[in-house]
């Protein structure tokens, strides 16, 4: 039995089920202009409340940028699960010249078109995230949790804290690269002045700073984690594709309760299902979130064969007349 476990542990593991907890950034915008965004996924299966959550710039190498207000950007409203919130730089006057210049309508469209808010409408005005949403290639990037208020925790970083890349010359202004020594300008500016997105593939953020500054080789290496696009790209934004759309540990919920599963681990090639009302469909979904069965039910109890399945973890997905949807693990030995 301990075996069994084990192996389910580290599969699910594998598969970002246990990584499918938390916000995310999914898309980077670093435009002309004014024209900065920053796209957040919630891969849970529940609706998170954003006022929980922060962003913070650290600008140019800094690594105290949490102690001023101005670089620190608390979030509000509701991430829909599975969905997205745009965060953009509050330029929305079309009067506006210079250093005020108006966002592109089309990034505008995208974030009132889509969940979003703006913020940041005077840089450097000395209020509470009056330089936070104006990144440029340079600046590292993080999203914030905090669960009492005042203690935070990191979800996600976007480069590296503390490191300013730079030119080949030596001169500022430069972007993270797709090869080391990034800080000497090789490679590709994948960071400045481009929009990038977050693979598919990845399930999390990333919760450690990815190395000392200028250590070599680089260890942000945006083409890892990110695809790029055009400078003012914005069509992407409002969407994000992801692997914990098949399925996420999130998305059991307390409809869980209402069904029993016996026996699991599965021993005899099959087991039985039991629920507190009709049970409409059951669907079962390997590591990859491949369909493997559905069955339609209409009855409160049932005799699921797994004769021909091999022994693994599965995610057993089972629709309750006029209540929802419960999922659970399920281990075929």
């Amino acid at each position: 039995m301990k075996n069994i476990l084990l192996t389910a542990m580290v599969a699910c593991a594998s598969f970002g089920w246990s990584q499918c907890t938390d916000l995310f950034f999914s898309e980077y915008v670093e435009g002309t202009h004014n024209n900065k965004a920053l796209e957040i996924y919630n891969p849970t299966g529940a609706d998170i409340d954003l006022s929980n959550y922060r962003i913070i710039r650290w600008s140019n190498g800094a690594t105290n940028s949490n102690e001023d207000i101005q670089y620190i950007q608390p979030l509000s409203g509701t991430i829909a699960a599975k969905g997205t919130f745009i965060v953009a730089v509050d330029k929305r006057d079309a009067s506006a010249v210079g250093a005020d210049t108006m966002l592109f309508q089309d990034l505008l469209d995208a974030v009132n078109n889509n969940d979003g808010d703006f913020y940041s409408p005077t840089y450097g005005d000395g209020s509470m995230g009056s330089k936070c949403i104006y990144h440029n290639g340079d600046d590292a990037l993080s999203l914030e949790r905090t669960n009492d208020g005042s203690t935070y925790t990191i979800v996600d970083i976007f480069g590296l804290i503390g490191e300013a890349p730079q030119s080949s010359n030596g001169s500022a202004g430069a972007g993270w690269t797709d090869e080391p020594n990034y800080w000497d300008g090789n490679g590709a500016y994948w960071t400045k002045n481009k929009t990038l997105v977050r693979k598919s593939s990845v399930t999390s953020g990333v919760t450690t700073n990815p190395g000392a500054p200028y250590q070599s080789p680089g260890m942000f290496n945006p083409s890892v984690e990110w695809d790029s696009m055009s400078v003012n790209t914005f069509t992407e934004l409002g969407s994000h594709t992801s692997d914990c759309d098949a399925m996420s540990i999130e998305s059991m919920s307390s409809l869980n309760d209402e069904i029993n599963i016996y026996p699991n681990p599965v021993q005899n090639a099959s087991f039985e299902l039991n629920a507190s009302s009709i049970i409409e469909v059951v669907e079962l979904f390997d590591l990859s979130g491949k369909s493997i069965i559905v069955k339609e039910i209409n009855e409160s109890q049932t005799i699921i064969n797994t004769r021909n399945l091999k022994a693994g973890v599965y995610m057993l997905k089972v629709s309750l007349e006029n209540k929802g949807t419960a999922t659970q693990h399920l281990i075929i030995k």
